[in-house]
């Protein structure tokens, strides 16, 4: 094999097209593994779903939609409570494409989750993004929903393709902590100034005219007017997620620091500290935020 210094090499006398289709082949590749990925997660469902169970999940999922539909065409029997994911209100799709196959659906309002838990045996969910340290990014309504299954002791499983598993804990990234005040917390007296937070990828505040329509808040006659504020995601700490159903069956918590040490070395968990560098400086990577052998084994 030779080495080749691709900082001396020419690369002017490359054609466009030889790139792009070298560009658009990685893509293809990467699209395949994604979808068999999906399949494989899908098809493990046997293993997870059993007969006469009540299963609770919230809005829509693509994933958890074809888990689910997989065990109903196995003549695996179950019945699913849809929380309705509110604002968005996913879960009503949710609810008409799994009555399309004939699988038992109740659809409920986000509020009720507290009071249905006790009749649940397992809660499934999706999932954006989930951190070495067993914390993950969810859609709005899941830290509610894992907390109530967590007080009545219900099992919790979180579909996770490998291509969500991120190398950093989110308190590693430059910026984080305002995010997490707003995200974890969610309590009004916590939140920060938007302007203060440094990384706008992690301040995940959606459009408030879905919760409050500028009709209703411009016939408010306090001054100023109230402030509302609609995360898109919610932040959820370590120690919620009973089992992680990955491509290779269900992984525990403990088992991610394995996994995220199978999918990326060092050097490139230490590359992508880079993307989240302030883009109008060239200075190089600040000390502190490399990460040491011995950091990566803990």
């Amino acid at each position: 094999m030779i080495d080749v210094d691709e900082s001396a090499a020419d690369l002017s006398f490359i054609a466009r097209g030889e790139l792009i289709d070298g560009v658009m082949e990685g893509f293809n590749d990467l699209d395949d593994d994604i979808k068999s990925q999906h399949g494989s997660i899908a098809c493990s469902s046997l293993n997870f779903i059993h007969s006469d169970e009540l299963i609770l999940t919230v809005g829509y999922s693509k994933l958890v939609l074809d888990f689910l539909k997989y065990a109903a065409s196995k003549n695996r029997q179950f019945r699913v409570i849809v929380c309705e994911g509110f604002p968005d209100n996913g879960g009503h799709k949710m609810a008409n494409e799994l009555a399309s196959d004939d699988i038992s659906v109740i659809l409920a309002p986000d509020s009720h989750v507290f009071a249905l838990m006790a009749r649940v045996n397992k809660v499934i969910l999706s999932c954006y993004v989930v951190y070495p340290d067993g914390a993950l990014k969810a859609p709005t309504g899941s830290e509610a929903t894992m907390l109530a299954a967590q007080r009545f002791s219900v099992p919790i499983y979180v579909c996770l393709p490998s291509i969500l598993i991120s190398p950093l804990n989110l308190q590693m990234l430059p910026g984080c902590s305002n995010a997490l005040n707003v995200h974890a917390e969610c309590y009004p007296g916590s939140l920060k100034d938007s302007s203060d937070i440094v990384d706008l990828s992690l301040n995940g505040l959606g459009p408030t005219y879905k919760m409050l329509p500028p009709s209703v808040s411009s016939k408010c006659n306090r001054d100023p007017p109230p402030q509302v504020h609609l995360p898109t995601w919610d932040y959820i700490k370590p120690g919620l997620a009973t089992l992680f159903l990955t491509s290779d069956n269900g992984e525990a918590p403990s088992y991610l620091y394995a996994l995220v040490r199978d999918l990326f070395s060092l050097p490139e968990t230490n590359e992508s500290l880079t993307w989240f560098e302030d883009y109008d400086t060239e200075e190089s990577r600040p000390s502190h935020f490399t990460i040491t052998t011995a950091e990566a084994a803990k």
